[in-house]
């Protein structure tokens, strides 16, 4: 993980979050809202909270019961369990608390990375980290997603466009490099001219298409979520892993 300024893409960018979890230590806490849980004793991080069920899916958001840090990683576990005797498919979506920018609130381009491993394939969950517009006018103000796959899929990026009237007005950029099985590490760098998807140190695609680039604030959301084909069994679990994240913003002036 790189701390502090960067250059890179012909540009200077000030790093405004950093974390790798070293000598952070945040158990799985007894409850979705436990208030000595997972985001609530650590200032570095928000979650979608419980009982919230935005999930299209019906994955239920549960930071308290999914995440934990410790040992230097980040552990989101995904998995089914019984809460007032019903069962829910238990999900998170955190947050990178950025100082100065309230919950919700992002910025104005910007390069995001993300060092990552889920150890093996499993069913039931889908990863689409993405930058969200501050303005919740989707998908009129776009949406950038990158890595997005199913816990059992191949890795791909999505960018939404600028302007959207439907979900289809996207550009897309598969891989052939699966989810699961290995260490990643995924970039995004969102310019007014140009956004472009790094994945463990290679493009794997670059949109260029200014008028279509969103260029209204976005914040950074790890979400996981359950996928489109996800089966009605509780059974299906399984962890993923993040070593470090980073957010950076231009210096200089875009125009």
């Amino acid at each position: 993980m790189h701390l502090g300024d960067l250059r890179a893409d012909g540009l200077t960018w000030q790093q405004v979050f950093a974390d790798n979890f070293a000598g952070e230590d945040t158990p799985l806490g007894r409850s979705c809202a436990d208030p000595h849980g997972f985001p609530y004793t650590t200032p570095k991080w928000r979650a979608y909270p419980w009982p919230w069920h935005g999930d299209p899916n019906g994955g239920s958001y549960c930071p308290g019961r999914t995440t934990s840090i410790g040992n230097g990683v980040m552990d989101i576990w995904l998995h089914g369990a019984k809460i007032g005797g019903e069962w829910h498919s238990l999900i998170d979506a955190p947050m990178p608390a950025i100082p100065g920018h309230p919950f919700g609130s992002g910025q104005l381009y910007g390069r995001y990375s993300v060092e990552f491993y889920e150890p093996r394939s499993f069913s039931n969950y889908h990863v689409s980290w993405l930058l969200w517009p501050d303005s919740n006018r989707w998908p009129a103000d776009g949406e950038i997603d990158f890595p997005e796959a199913d816990t059992s899929g191949k890795i791909a990026a999505f960018l939404h466009w600028q302007g959207a009237n439907g979900a289809s007005q996207q550009a897309a950029y598969g891989t052939s490099t699966r989810l699961y099985g290995g260490w990643h590490q995924t970039t995004i760098v969102w310019l007014p001219r140009r956004c472009t998807f790094i994945l463990d140190g290679k493009v794997v695609g670059s949109f260029t298409t200014a008028s279509e680039i969103p260029k209204t604030p976005l914040h950074l959301v790890l979400q996981i979520g359950r996928s489109n084909d996800a089966t009605s069994s509780h059974a299906a679990q399984g962890h993923i892993y993040i070593d470090w994240v980073t957010v950076y913003q231009p210096l200089a002036s875009l125009g």
